[in-house]
């Protein structure tokens, strides 16, 4: 009889535990994500846009970004639109749990773990780690020479870019001279 209660107590305290979302719940919810992204992202006047949508544990995290020198809202948004249809396996009916998109002229990113948040990832310090994308072709000759005009590049675009109103973005190359070409929106 005590084995009988038991088990009926462990069935009845498993039912407590919160279930992981159905996939369709989930996928429900990245459509949805999907129809409010692009015209979020587009009428934004820095063309960015965050969101999460839905109730855990379905939960969808999202962000697009369209690059700066993307004036033109419409292809802003159509970007956005495109890379979600790019995410889906229609043939299979089912969505991903995260996705990530680096291209022309957007940025994507959709996830069930908080991305919006701060990182949960720390250095021994116990600082957040950024996101780093190291170049790692190494300077053999001339390093100060490369390394001054990189400070001097990276100084000069920021100045552009806190005058170029309203999105804030320049970009500035540069080559072993130092001539610059600028692009500011």
């Amino acid at each position: 009889m005590a084995i009988i209660i038991a088990a009926v107590l462990l069935v009845l305290l498993g039912g407590l535990e919160s279930l992981p979302a159905s996939a369709d719940v989930f996928c429900d919810n990245v459509k949805l994500v999907a129809a409010a992204l692009p015209k979020n992202t587009s009428s934004s006047p820095v063309h960015f846009a965050a969101t999460a949508f839905g109730k855990a544990p379905g939960v969808v995290y999202a962000l697009a970004l369209c690059r700066g020198d993307v004036v033109n809202n419409t292809a802003c948004g159509d970007c956005v639109t495109n890379t979600f249809q790019k995410f889906t396996v229609p043939e299979q009916q089912q969505c991903y749990q995260e996705a990530k998109y680096f291209g022309d002229p957007c940025f994507v990113v959709y996830s069930a773990y908080n991305i919006l948040g701060p990182s949960n990832a720390t250095e021994e310090s116990g600082h957040d780690i950024p996101w780093v994308k190291w170049n790692e072709k190494n300077v053999t000759s001339e390093v100060d020479l490369v390394v001054g005009l990189t400070q001097k590049l990276l100084v000069e675009t920021v100045e552009r870019a806190a005058t170029a109103t309203p999105r804030r973005f320049a970009t500035g190359v540069m080559d072993s001279g130092t001539a610059y070409r600028w692009c500011t929106r």
